[in-house]
């Protein structure tokens, strides 16, 4: 209860009271600790505490994979390949995470498993696809994701948080490999999560705004300017109704109409183009963009204000 509510120091203290407790009664090697060290080093990992998760998540996979101990040994053992993937990545190592990652999505193919354990295919499959991305397959990238939408972890509801983030990121990367129409599948696993109520309000409109450009980018693709424009105006009016914005997601979908109307209807792509500049003039990373915006603003200043 205590990590529900936020409290992960807590929680911490509660699991490794738990912890110690079930090793005084059962032994340092008992099956039924691994429970306590799931728990201890997942809320660690929250904490950031790398080094005792490390160490905690350790012991989990050392007892899980241990002779025979009774029932549940080795349950808990996808769940603590994740974490030890979740270490590796904070610590930069993508290729040790895909590889921790890979084993737990082998596991997770096992129908026996309880349903709460399975349930961590969404964050697995996502960890997985990164990986694969930045050792550059892609190809294997998206196998991960669409893996995801095939199954019935995909769609489970009290794992909104984490299904969300890992379509959005499923849909950028199919955009990204010009396969729009596997992005508006991944968007629309997506979009029924949205109105769980577990979800936070804040986390759960970012999302929105994400996948909305995304869809937006998608539809653009397969040559559907107004509907993609259509989407990512309704994007805007929710997520920036005063027109103040200056973020990332904001600009995204400024930039979105801004293509998509920039030829048949340059005098209302040039709110756009303006929006997006504002954010993107300020980001050297992106001077690509600025100066296509610079550029056809020059030619195309529009009426006089």
């Amino acid at each position: 209860m205590q990590r529900l509510r936020g409290d992960a120091a807590g929680a911490a203290g509660r699991f490794a009271r738990g912890l110690a407790l079930a090793e005084e009664e059962l032994g340092p090697e008992h099956p039924q600790l691994v429970q306590f060290l799931v728990n201890l080093g997942e809320v660690q990992l929250e904490l950031r505490e790398l080094e005792a998760a490390e160490a905690t998540i350790g012991r989990g996979l050392a007892i899980s994979t241990g002779g025979a101990g009774g029932a549940g040994r080795g349950v808990y053992r996808p769940q603590l390949l994740l974490a030890a993937a979740q270490v590796a990545e904070l610590r930069g190592d993508m290729a040790g995470a895909g590889a921790l990652a890979r084993q737990a999505r082998a596991l997770l193919r096992d129908r026996a498993l309880p349903a709460d354990v399975r349930s961590y295919r969404g964050a697995v499959l996502d960890l997985v696809a990164r990986a694969a991305f930045a050792a550059g397959d892609a190809t294997a990238a998206l196998d991960a994701y669409s893996e995801l939408l095939a199954v019935p972890e995909g769609h489970l509801s009290r794992e909104a948080a984490r299904l969300l983030i890992a379509y959005r990121n499923a849909a950028g990367l199919a955009v990204t490999r010009e396969q729009p129409a596997l992005a508006l599948r991944f968007v629309a696993a997506a979009v029924p999560l949205l109105g769980e109520p577990g979800l936070a309000e804040a986390a759960g409109e970012a999302l929105r705004v994400d996948l909305a450009a995304r869809e937006g980018e998608a539809l653009l693709a397969l040559g559907r300017p107004a509907a993609a424009v259509l989407v990512a105006e309704r994007a805007l009016e929710r997520w920036d109704p005063q027109g103040r914005r200056e973020d990332a997601s904001t600009a995204d979908l400024h930039l979105l109409c801004f293509e998509a109307l920039k030829q048949r209807a340059p005098t209302q792509a040039l709110p756009h183009a303006r929006a997006a500049l504002r954010y993107f003039a300020n980001e050297a990373s992106l001077r690509e963009i600025t100066e296509i915006l610079e550029t056809w603003l020059r030619r195309y200043p529009g009426p006089s204000r």
